[in-house]
């Protein structure tokens, strides 16, 4: 271990500075940038009357629309969640209930379910009816509100409903985060879901090794481009979100390493070399959404390696003897191709709907006919999303 990689871990453990900063920013208002989920239940008709069947898609899209129309929130696209909903054995009569509404908010992982029903309101009156309207707060698991209007059957009847999505949107204010204060702040603009992205990025390898473990050259010397303790790479990637779910991501990864340094010789005098390789490869990985700007992701993916390994020896004042003409060589150059592998850690930030900031820790190995390795890799990059 490196004597800088051993100062760095003595500083992250017995300093205390990294961790509050780390503490203040998951304290701080960032988070309050975080669009919450919002699920609506289609309304269902329980009061007996046939004649208000119609009015459970009428009063559950009038909802809908004055939500979206006063609140900046996520939605969950309804074939998902009532596909869930069928695989949780949540049966539609039962979407009004105390429990569907919490079970439903929870396989869907939502932070506000609404959802109500049509009630008979006992007066014998078949034009009337009253309208129950709750909303839940997920995490907390309860029920924090309910409300109960009623409808009349009338040509003023959907001045009636509209004046219910009103008060229903109205109540709502405590939990949601209002759109005028949102597009006011810009960030109403990173609501609109973009599905590509192509970023660049530059990094290197600060930590390797090598099956080879080697230490000094000889004839019989193996190097591999994990032998270099010092590298420098360029990568192009390209993702595409919403393979399978929203969150999980396929990448296509094209990069270029170099690397340099010196090694020993059996003959004591240090030889210089230089390592370049191209890369190519695809991989799967999965987004979570801290907030609306900040993401954290996760993947693993495959490829190959192809590049080439060149010593110095005239620099070195050595010589190297090819071993089939035995005459002296100044330069000797090694190629190599080899499958990889990676796995890796990503963390990214919106400075703009379509421009983020991103740094990505992995770990790839690469595997050669009689030997394997691997380096850790940190890069720092820029992403455009479209």
């Amino acid at each position: 271990m490196s004597k800088l990689l051993k100062r760095v871990i003595f500083f992250l453990t017995h300093n205390r500075l990294p961790f509050l900063l780390i503490t203040t920013l998951i304290s701080g208002s960032i988070f309050a940038q975080q669009a919450k989920k919002v699920l609506v239940i289609n309304f269902k008709n329980t009061s007996g009357n046939i004649a208000f069947k119609y009015l459970e898609p009428t009063i559950t899209d009038a909802i809908r629309k004055q939500l979206k129309k006063d609140y900046a929130f996520q939605t969950t696209d309804e074939k998902v969640w009532q596909k869930v909903a069928s695989e949780n054995f949540i049966f539609k009569p039962d979407w009004h209930t105390d429990t569907a509404a919490i079970s439903l908010g929870l396989l869907t992982n939502q932070d506000i379910v609404l959802s109500g029903y049509l009630l008979n309101n006992g007066s014998g009156n078949g034009s009337t009816v009253n309208v129950i309207i709750n909303i839940y707060d997920i995490q907390k698991k309860k029920k924090i509100q309910s409300l109960k209007i009623g409808i009349q059957l009338s040509g003023k009847m959907f001045d009636t409903i509209d004046k219910l999505a009103k008060t229903v949107a109205k109540a709502a204010v405590k939990v949601l985060p209002n759109k005028a204060e949102w597009k006011r702040k810009g960030l109403q603009s990173y609501m609109t879901p973009l599905l590509q992205q192509v970023s660049f990025s530059l990094g290197g390898g600060f930590f390797s090794h090598s099956q080879t473990g080697l230490s000094e050259l000889n004839e019989s010397s193996r190097v591999s481009p994990d032998d270099f303790n010092l590298k420098l790479n360029l990568y192009l990637q390209y993702r595409y979100f919403g393979i399978f779910k929203p969150e999980i991501f396929a990448l296509g990864l094209i990069g270029y390493d170099f690397a340099f340094g010196t090694f020993d010789s059996e003959v004591n005098i240090p030889v210089n070399a230089i390592s370049s390789s191209f890369k190519f490869s695809f991989g799967l990985g999965y987004r979570y959404s801290v907030n609306i700007r900040m993401k954290i992701s996760a993947f693993a993916g495959m490829g190959f390696v192809l590049g080439s390994t060149s010593f110095n020896f005239e620099e070195s004042n050595v010589s190297a003897i090819n071993t089939s003409t035995f005459f002296l060589e100044e330069n000797k150059s090694l190629t190599f191709t080899a499958p990889l592998t990676f796995l890796g850690l990503g963390f990214s930030y919106r400075l703009k709907p379509a421009v983020s900031l991103h740094s990505e820790l992995y770990y790839m190995s690469h595997y050669f006919t009689d030997s394997y390795g691997g380096s850790l890799y940190l890069t720092l990059g820029v992403g455009y999303d479209f």
